[in-house]
């Protein structure tokens, strides 16, 4: 996401961090105890040469999380020292706030360690699946009806804040997935001018992350769809807050646009709490004199 950041699930890492008191401003949590983020390996326990470790310094959580519901189920981990950008490291591109990420004609794929279907199982070598987009509508009636009824919760909406996906013969996400990315080709892939995941040269890209792998039912041997976390709408907003307090460097949404699309989410009490902490550390830091 940017060269000292990453994107995951905020119920993978929302236990490690530091609760010893409470705090205003949700990117002042640190880790309880050190906590690290590997890059450039497709080995989950056996290390490569050109793999790339940092410490983390902030579990910023999406400041609507809910643990009971896991709606807005999204965290920003920073780390130490930015990521080098290599042949095995780069930056994953970001949907625009507005952009419909449901369009089912896109080719997707989740990776993680998991077996591909197999609960309880994972492997130490980096798997990649194919998933298909599910528009938000059916995805909940299928839920509802194949499962949420089942369990006496009836009238079980989906939230905005998810998208839904599955995988194709009875191979799906599952456990040793969750927090990793779910990411999509360009539409047309020679139209699309994004920033380059290393040079930082405007070049055609062929791949956005449209989520992160959240939950599902039994690992896709229902044939009911799995579902991600959003990175688009508000979520989209959410993040560029924190990319762009976090990491100057990196080119963030234009403000006219952000302000425009993000208008609804800037002016909410949510944006207020989200970098207040980083916002204080940047007026502070900042002296006139050497300006």
């Amino acid at each position: 996401m940017a060269k000292n950041q990453v994107v995951t699930l905020a119920t993978g890492v929302n236990m490690f961090r530091n609760i010893s008191q409470e705090l205003k401003c949700e990117d002042d949590y640190r880790p309880e105890q050190e906590m690290t983020v590997k890059c450039g390996d497709i080995y989950l326990q056996k290390g490569v040469e050109n793999s790339q470790i940092r410490r983390v310094t902030n579990i910023i959580l999406h400041p609507d999380y809910n643990p009971r519901s896991l709606t807005n189920d999204l965290a920003v981990l920073v780390v130490d020292q930015p990521f080098e950008y290599t042949d095995t490291v780069g930056r994953v591109c970001l949907p625009e706030p507005d952009d419909d990420l449901v369009d089912e004609a896109r080719r997707c794929f989740a990776t993680g360690h998991s077996l591909g279907g197999q609960r309880g199982q994972t492997t130490n070598l980096l798997n990649k699946i194919a998933i298909n987009l599910i528009q938000r509508e059916e995805c909940q009636t299928r839920l509802r009806q194949d499962f949420f009824e089942g369990i006496g919760i009836g009238n079980w909406n989906i939230d905005p804040s998810f998208i839904c996906a599955y995988g194709e013969g009875g191979r799906d996400t599952c456990e040793g997935d969750g927090g990793g990315p779910l990411v999509c080709y360009t539409e047309d892939e020679t139209d699309f001018l994004k920033i380059d995941l290393r040079s930082g040269v405007d070049v055609g890209v062929q791949l956005v992350q449209v989520g992160v792998t959240a939950w599902g039912i039994q690992c896709g041997m229902t044939g009911l769809p799995s579902v991600y976390s959003s990175l688009g709408g508000q979520n989209r907003c959410w993040l560029d807050q924190v990319i762009s307090c976090y990491d100057q460097s990196t080119p963030a949404l234009n403000r006219a646009q952000l302000e425009f699309v993000c208008s609804d989410w800037l002016n909410g009490d949510s944006a207020a709490t989200a970098t207040c902490g980083c916002e204080k550390k940047l007026t502070n830091d900042f002296d006139l004199r050497t300006a």
